[in-house]
């Protein structure tokens, strides 16, 4: 895989390879993907879709937009985001959107981890997946050290459809509250507590995010 800047604020990259499925075999995979900055270093614009072919052929796609009110860790931060993705009806259930602490998916859905003893069963994951989400962050200033810390708020709502009978097929709504840890030039880790507003669900989780 790989891209490229056409301009500041144009980005466009391609992905091919070869996946093996245990019921399917070897399925060649072609992808391209696509970001339009309209506010440089604030609102992404991206679009992706992948291709499997074969004798059982199938596809998936994504469109999601994201704001952040400032470039950098700033005092205080907000960020926004939503999108919908979609799978073919022969796309098995590995090649599903769905939605999940940043483990498995890399939607959120903070109360609502999809892996239960290192298997996915039920939770917010199908052919067809709508989402968005806020959250606000307050960073400190770097320290000497140069470490930054921010506690943060969020919520994150996700609704998920043509997937296993026993996944949750209505809206989900999971609020929030949660730590980020940060340096200059590195990821953030990003700790979390979430409640699901819908059905009671309570998830912590530890997420390395790039």
């Amino acid at each position: 895989s790989g891209g490229t800047w056409l301009t500041d604020r144009w980005r466009v990259g391609a992905t091919a390879g070869v996946d093996r499925w245990l019921d399917r075999g070897r399925q060649a995979l072609l992808g391209a993907d696509a970001e339009f900055w309209p506010l440089v270093d604030r609102l992404q614009l991206r679009a992706r879709v992948s291709h499997w072919t074969g004798h059982e052929a199938f596809s998936n796609a994504s469109v999601d937009a994201t704001f952040r009110s400032s470039p950098s860790r700033s005092r205080n931060l907000l960020l926004l985001r939503t999108g919908a993705s979609a799978a073919t009806d022969a796309a098995p259930a590995l090649a599903w959107p769905g939605a999940d602490t940043g483990h498995v998916r890399d939607v959120l859905l903070r109360a609502h981890p999809l892996l239960e003893d290192g298997l996915i069963s039920g939770g917010v994951l199908g052919r067809r997946l709508m989402f968005g989400g806020a959250e606000f962050q307050r960073w400190s200033s770097p320290s000497k050290w140069l470490v930054q810390y921010a506690p943060a708020a969020f919520i994150d709502v996700a609704k998920a459809s043509r997937g296993f009978a026993s996944g949750l097929s209505s809206t989900q709504v999971d609020a929030g509250i949660g730590l980020r840890l940060a340096a200059p030039g590195s990821g953030v880790l990003r700790v979390d507590l979430a409640h699901g507003l819908r059905d009671g669900r309570t998830a912590f989780s530890v997420v390395w995010e790039r």
